[in-house]
């Protein structure tokens, strides 16, 4: 679990910093048929720009979550060892939390997104990784629940 948010982090951080590096501050637009583009954006808010403004607030309830998650997880530490993706899984949620909370504790409370596609919102690799492992444990959970 810890070495998947490890891994998860590290190419989230290593992301952010070969854009900055590469693009300078604010100034980056790459595309590929106008289906992905490169942009930087620097995000306040949550997901899709929800409580936008508030960026600080963000650290306690991500610190909260990963909380939450190992607290759950050692609580039902049987049920979450008997498939050998739940560890990996919940390591990549936790990497993706943790990346944007290095993120508003190093950028003034603020979060750098830079991958667009198509209509879709300005993410991250964190948010990417935050997302899929959320949406499979969800999965998970809903596959027990009608195994019984």
């Amino acid at each position: 679990m810890w070495s998947a948010a490890m891994v998860v982090i590290g190419l989230d951080q290593w992301t952010k910093y070969l854009v900055l590096r590469s693009a300078g501050i604010h100034l980056l637009q790459w595309s590929k048929w106008d289906i992905v583009s490169l942009q930087v954006v620097y995000n306040r808010g949550m997901a899709l720009g929800i409580g936008l403004g508030r960026g600080f607030p963000f650290v306690g309830i991500g610190s909260l979550v990963i909380v939450a998650v190992v607290i759950t997880t050692c609580m039902y530490r049987q049920e979450f060892m008997r498939f050998w993706y739940t560890p990996v899984v919940t390591g990549i949620v936790i990497g993706g939390i943790a990346g944007n909370l290095i993120d508003r504790m190093t950028r003034g409370g603020e979060v750098l997104d830079f991958i667009a596609i198509l209509f879709f919102p300005v993410f991250n690799l964190a948010d990417f990784f935050l997302v899929t492992g959320s949406l499979i444990l969800i999965w998970r959970i809903y596959k027990s629940s009608n195994s019984i």
